[in-house]
Parts: C-alpha cells; sequence; structure tokens
C-alpha cells in the first residue's frame, strides 16, 4: 500500500509536470511532434480533473495505510508535496502559459 501511496504521489507529480511543461515552455526536442499541441490542450483542459482524481485515490489509500515508521514516511510526504507545490506554482503562478490556449 505504501508504494501505491507513493505511485499516486509520483503520477500528481508527473501529471503537473507534463502540464506544466506542454503548455508552457516545450522544449525544443518536443516540438517538432504534431501530437505535443494535442498534449497540451488536453492536460491544459483536464488537469483540474486529474488533479482531483489523484487526490481522492490519495486519501482513499492513505485512510487504509498502516505506516510503520511515521518519520520516516511524514518526510517523504513532505519532501512530495513541497516538490508538486513549487511545480505548481511555477507553472501557475510564476510562468503562466494560458496565452496558448484562449
Amino acid at each position: 500500500m505504501m508504494t501505491l501511496f507513493f505511485s499516486l504521489c509520483a503520477g500528481l507529480i508527473l501529471a503537473e509536470l507534463v502540464k506544466g511543461l506542454s503548455a508552457n515552455g516545450t522544449p525544443p526536442v518536443l516540438q517538432s511532434f504534431s501530437w505535443q499541441m494535442d498534449l497540451a490542450y488536453f492536460m491544459w483542459s483536464y488537469i483540474v480533473m486529474i488533479r482531483i482524481v489523484l487526490l481522492v485515490s490519495l486519501v482513499a489509500v492513505a485512510s487504509q495505510l498502516s505506516i510503520e515508521s511515521p518519520v520516516i514516511f511524514g518526510i517523504t510526504l513532505i519532501c512530495c508535496m513541497a516538490m508538486w507545490g513549487g511545480i505548481y506554482w511555477l507553472f501557475n503562478k510564476f510562468w503562466i502559459g494560458k496565452y496558448k490556449f484562449l
């Protein structure tokens, strides 16, 4: 269960990173692919629903966890949420790509 919990955390971080990079500053390597704009539009359109599904899944899994070492779990959880929060802040408050999809 612990692996599933942190896999969902990683999925949340990855979804936020893909959304931010695809809509804000696509690396030149990806700009040549025809599907890049489709991915960016999909992520920009459905990121709220993706966040909700992943967060509800995290809460459901967390309610069934039996934590053997709460200190390590807490530190890892704080690191994951700090990483997600930093990526969220970067791409939603600092480097905003809303101009791409008016």
